[in-house]
Order: structure tokens, then sequence, then C-alpha cells
């Protein structure tokens, strides 16, 4: 089936377990294989959480998708991301609502570098009308330090640990009040989705007596892991990869039938391991031929660390 031909309905109820065995495997096959069709599924697993989240599934979605939290710890951590970003708080700049000064008034509708330089104009002008009328006089008296009282001194505000709504605005000593009506408000900023996340490991075609055993650390809210395996096998079939129990050949997981493709005269087979089937410790990793079943065509051995 192609990715075109998958509506977003089936793609929900795969991602909530609703589907049959057949189903959800050719989709977990196309999944692997069809970038776009994961792209979508993970666009869709996104909603669904979201929805979760804001408790609007409905009864039978709520309950099929808490079997499924119960299995995957990464979709867990996914949830709690999505939960902290709907619960952070919100800053809201509150505007100014108090009277508005002479100069706010006579040059209300000027930004606010106007208001500056019409401020600095009329002070200079001031300053020159007082030393022309003032020249006279006793140079000592203009040399007066008159000394800061209560009724000269501004305000001071002390930061405290309360909402910005309840910070009151600093009175200036000349009693002028800027207009801040015109401000915006902050954008809040958009909510963003947690990247999916996977560790990758690229496996070459086995050398006899070299006894190279690979490690791949598997953390905490690792989805899969993205396995590259290439071999020298000359086939145009499809691939089988397993994991599995070296010694008595127990299979984890086992991939879906994957078709390989040419990379500098071998073969490489790309596969996703979901990191809840890898099992901690040494593990076989075997490549065989999917139709019909074959003999194995390479084993590696992989050390998962958790």
């Amino acid at each position: 089936m192609k990715n075109e031909e998958i509506s977003q309905k089936t793609i929900r109820s795969y991602l909530i377990g609703a589907l049959d065995e057949p189903a959800t495997e050719m989709l977990d096959e196309l999944l692997v294989t069809n970038q776009e069709f994961a792209d979508r599924v993970a666009a869709e697993q996104y909603d669904l959480i979201d929805e979760w989240v804001a408790g609007q599934l409905d009864a039978n979605e709520q309950a099929m998708f808490a079997t499924v939290l119960n299995r995957s710890p990464a979709i867990v951590e996914k949830v709690k991301v999505a939960q902290m970003l709907t619960t952070a708080p919100r800053v809201v700049v509150e505007r100014s609502s108090g009277s508005v000064g002479f100069l706010a008034g006579l040059f209300g509708g000027l930004p606010r570098l106007a208001y500056g330089l019409a401020g600095i104009v009329l002070l200079v002008g001031l300053v020159s009308v007082i030393v022309y009328l003032t020249r006279n006089d006793n140079t000592s008296e203009l040399a007066q330090v008159v000394p800061p009282t209560s009724d000269n001194v501004a305000p001071t505000y002390t930061p405290t640990d309360g909402p910005l709504s309840d910070v009151p605005t600093p009175v200036p000593a000349n009693g002028y009040r800027p207009d801040n009506s015109n401000l915006r408000k902050p954008t809040p900023e958009p909510t963003r989705t947690a990247p999916r996340s996977f560790v990758a490991l690229a496996l070459s075609p086995p050398t006899r007596g070299t006894g190279e055993i690979k490690s791949v650390k598997i953390d905490s809210g690792v989805e899969y892991l993205e396995l590259n395996v290439q071999t020298e096998a000359q086939t145009a079939g499809r691939f089988v990869v397993e994991f599995g129990d070296p010694n008595s050949g127990k299979v984890d997981w086992r991939s879906a039938p994957v078709r390989g493709r040419e990379q500098k005269g071998r073969t490489v087979i790309s596969v996703r391991v979901p990191s809840t089937s890898l099992v901690k410790g040494i593990r076989s990793v075997r490549l065989r031929e999917a139709n019909p079943p074959s003999e194995i065509l390479d084993e590696h051995l992989v050390r998962i660390e958790r």
C-alpha cells in the first residue's frame, strides 16, 4: 500500500493499537521504508498526545491509548513535555492607566523619541531664561546645594516575587507619566513539539577473526535504533533483520521484509528497531533473505547498554 492511500483515521487507529495484526505489520514496514509516511505518523502522534493532555479523546480512544502508554516509556516522556508546555504560565504586561502629564498631552501623537527631543528643547530654553534673569544675583546662592528630602526625591522600587500586575508604576518627581497606550503586549512563544529521539548504528560485513563487538547506549527517552546493515551478499530480493539471543537463537524482534539499496558495491538494509525491543546485554543481529526464508547471510554481535 502507498502512503497516499492511507487515511488519517487509519493512522490514528494504528497509533492507539486499534488495527488487526496484518494491517499493523503492513504499516510497520511502511513506517521504516517510507519517510513521508513516517512524518505523517509523527505529526498525528503529537496531535493525539495534545488531545490526551487536553482530555479531548473519547472513552474508547482514551482506554486504548492508555494501553499504548503502559508499554512505551518514550511516548510517556512526550506526554510529560506536552503537559509542561500546556501548564507553563504566561506573562502579561499591564498598561498604565494613570493620568497623562503635560508633555504627553502636548505631544500625544508623537513617538517616544519625539518626546525626548521636545523635552530637551524645553529644558535648554528654560535654563537659558533662568540664567538670563539671575545673572546679576549673588553667585553663592546659585551654588547652594539643596539636600534631598522626601518631597523632592522620587520613590524607589524594590523588586518582589509577586506578579507583574501588582508592581506599582514609579512616579517621577516632576509628576510626568509616559503614555504607554501604544505599547504592544508580548506575543506568546508558539508551542514546540519535542523532536523524535533515536540513536544510529552501522554494521559492516563481518570479518573472520576480528571479534569486534560494537556497543550502543539506549538512554531514557530514546524511541528507536536507526540500524544500517551492510552485506556483500549478491541478491536483489528483500531482507529480514532479527535481534535475538546469540546462544539459544531466541528472537527478540524481527523486522518486516525490507528491500536493500546499492551503495559502493554493497547492499545496505535500513530498519528502525523500537527501543522497547532491545534487550540489555550481548545480542545477535542476524540478516536473512525474506522470500523464501533462508539461512543466515550475516551475523553480528552487538552490546546493548542502558
